[in-house]
């Protein structure tokens, strides 16, 4: 009898605690409830967190999320206004409405979230195409409409063909995401769904697009470059006319100097090898003597010791003096004969003893000329050279010429009349007394 009765009584406590059991229900607070009954919607939706009650066995509970959800949408292929395809990547966050009849109109409609998430797949997705097909490429790329891009101002010349051109724009990537907003948000909220943002979340170009993207940059930076290299050949050009022209003018200011100091080491050099080789005395007087038989002669005396020797044969020039009367030494003539009364009235002229003489009558500084004619002078200048001395000059100048015309492959014939052999023959090459066997 007790067995029976424990058992009956745990029968109905089991009973009761079902009972309470199907009869309450708990809200969390993170999510709303909607009450069915025979799969029909009663009452409003449960949004305050807590313990609550239905009708056993009859009402069902169905618990709808009340937190923001994310939504993360397939990376499509899409189309631009000017048929440039991007593969976009979008994300979304969205709910289930919480005003009026939102959360019963989700129910009825979608039921559960893995409906709602199609559904944002397909509205969404449409409404992000949509959107992208109106606009340009740089328009969906750029983040703010209004950024002012940096550029080389000096390659930005009205003219020129090479500049790049900036596109003004008037919307950014925030306005097409806004416009898919307002577009996709009234469509979802007749699904009792609450659309809360949603944004680009990749943006990347299609192949064939980036291979013309990447070609557009390259070409451009050629551009660029090639009017760098322009520009830089010129400045180079200019540098280099610029050196070409100071070499010019250097080699030119060198070779005037050389020839300047080449004229003026010539002139010395001159000088030098005719003083040298001339062998040059100074007559400081010339007087005019007869000998016993009647011969006329002139003792010319130099400057300086002469070392000549009788026989030696000289040539005297550039004596000049005055011309005497015959036999009356003391009355002056003019060049046409005339008397004139004192030295310094008549006429200087050239004596006859300018020309070759053979010396006779040696001391140290005078030696004697014959004299022709009947007149006699008294000479105040002049200067006296030996022939041979003078050929021997011009034949150093004759080897000095062949050394600036003639090289190593050159063959130079000479004949018994060229200057050395002349020279040979005038020289005296008899051996001398100690050179004698």
């Amino acid at each position: 009898m007790n067995i029976k009765f424990v058992v009956i009584s745990l029968a109905v406590v089991i009973g009761l605690f079902a009972l309470i059991r199907s009869s309450t229900y708990v809200v969390q607070e993170t999510e709303q409830v909607i009450i069915t009954q025979f799969g029909k919607v009663v009452g409003d939706p449960v949004t305050d967190a807590g313990l609550h009650f239905k009708i056993p066995l009859v009402q069902d509970v169905n618990r709808i999320e009340k937190r923001f959800l994310p939504w993360d949408g397939p990376a499509s292929e899409m189309s631009t206004k000017k048929k440039d395809f991007l593969i976009i990547d979008t994300f979304a966050r969205w709910r289930v409405s919480q005003e009026g009849d939102g959360p019963k109109l989700y129910f009825t409609k979608l039921r559960d979230e893995r409906t709602a998430r199609s559904r944002l797949d397909d509205i969404l997705g449409s409404e992000t195409r949509n959107a992208v097909a109106k606009h340009e490429i740089i328009e969906i790329i750029r983040t703010t409409k209004d950024r002012v891009p940096q550029r080389d101002e000096s390659l930005l010349v009205s003219d020129d063909a090479n500049a790049t051109i900036f596109t003004v724009l008037n919307t950014g990537r925030e306005d097409v995401e806004q416009e898919i907003f307002e577009t996709a948000a009234p469509k979802l909220k007749k699904l009792g769904i609450e659309l809360l943002d949603i944004r680009f979340k990749r943006i990347n170009y299609n192949e064939i697009v980036r291979r013309q993207i990447y070609a557009s940059m390259i070409k451009e930076r050629e551009k660029i470059a090639k009017r760098y290299r322009f520009e830089g050949d010129g400045e180079a050009a200019r540098i280099k006319g610029e050196k070409e022209r100071q070499l010019a003018v250097i080699a030119s200011e060198a070779y005037k100097t050389v020839e300047e100091i080449r004229g003026d080491a010539d002139a010395n050099a001159t000088a030098i090898y005719s003083a040298a080789y001339t062998n040059k005395t100074t007559i400081s007087k010339m007087t005019n003597h007869t000998l016993d038989d009647g011969t006329p002669y002139i003792t010319i005396t130099t400057s300086s010791p002469h070392g000549l020797e009788t026989g030696s044969i000289v040539k005297i020039a550039g004596t000049k003096g005055y011309k005497t009367k015959a036999g009356d030494p003391s009355t002056y003539l003019d060049g046409n004969g005339t008397e004139v009364g004192t030295q310094g009235e008549a006429l200087k002229i050239d004596t006859v003893a300018n020309g070759n003489w053979s010396v006779t009558d040696v001391n140290a500084s005078t030696f004697t000329i014959p004299k022709s004619g009947n007149a006699e002078y008294i000479a105040d200048s002049g200067y006296y050279t030996s022939p041979q001395a003078t050929e021997f000059y011009m034949f150093l100048k004759t080897l000095e010429t062949y050394r600036l015309i003639l090289d190593r492959e050159t063959s130079l014939i000479m004949t018994t009349d060229s200057p050395l052999f002349r020279l040979l023959k005038i020289l005296d090459v008899s051996p001398t007394e100690e050179a004698k066997p």
